[in-house]
């Protein structure tokens, strides 16, 4: 009789071990990043054709990855919690980069991009531009990415397996603007903006 409660027992820890690492899986951002993917296939989304407008943007000071001489320029902008941006980033990027980039056949260039609803991304942003002050950035952006969690914490954490210097990298925060391919950190006043333009 007791060795029967140990099996019954032992099958459920069991059971319950297996429920526990499928609640975790399938709220891992694996899980996640295949699921649209599939979504994606299955709507048949990515057959839609896209809409394309004629626009100038001026890519300021953005990190770019590729030859600067490079026939065509790709410019994102992109949003750290946005999971179709980490879909594009996962799973086409390493492609675009392997067989573009590479190939010295385009330059891509990056863009933050944080909108309201996600305001994690603006730390996120914050600590990959403040990443590539270190050299570092194409790295952190990776990271970034691949994570589930953007708080604080979990991103500094991030930066510190980099080894990059996170002592002040939210001790100041300041606007910044970028005025003709210039950037001013810091607040400015009507009379300034009038001297640049």
């Amino acid at each position: 009789m007791r060795k029967d409660f140990i099996a019954l027992y032992s099958t459920l820890a069991i059971v319950l071990a297996l429920l526990i690492w499928i609640m975790v899986k399938l709220n891992s951002f694996d899980y996640r990043i295949n699921h649209i993917g599939l979504m994606l296939a299955e709507l048949r989304i990515l057959n839609i054709p896209k809409q394309v407008t004629d626009v100038v943007i001026d890519e300021g000071d953005s990190f770019s990855l590729g030859d600067s001489q490079a026939p065509v320029t790709a410019i994102m902008f992109f949003d750290y919690e946005c999971d179709f941006c980490k879909l594009f980033f996962v799973n086409t990027f390493p492609i675009i980069e392997q067989r573009l980039i590479q190939t010295g056949k385009l330059r891509f260039v990056f863009r933050h991009f944080p909108i309201e609803m996600h305001p994690n991304s603006y730390m996120a942003a914050e600590i990959a531009e403040h990443a590539r002050l270190q050299d570092k950035f194409i790295e952190m952006h990776n990271k970034i990415v691949r994570t589930d969690y953007l708080g604080e914490a979990n991103l500094i954490a991030l930066a510190e397996q980099l080894d990059l210097d996170t002592t002040n990298w939210r001790s100041n925060p300041v606007p910044t603007f970028i005025i003709n391919g210039k950037m001013y950190a810091g607040i400015r006043n009507f009379e300034e903006f009038k001297t640049k333009s």
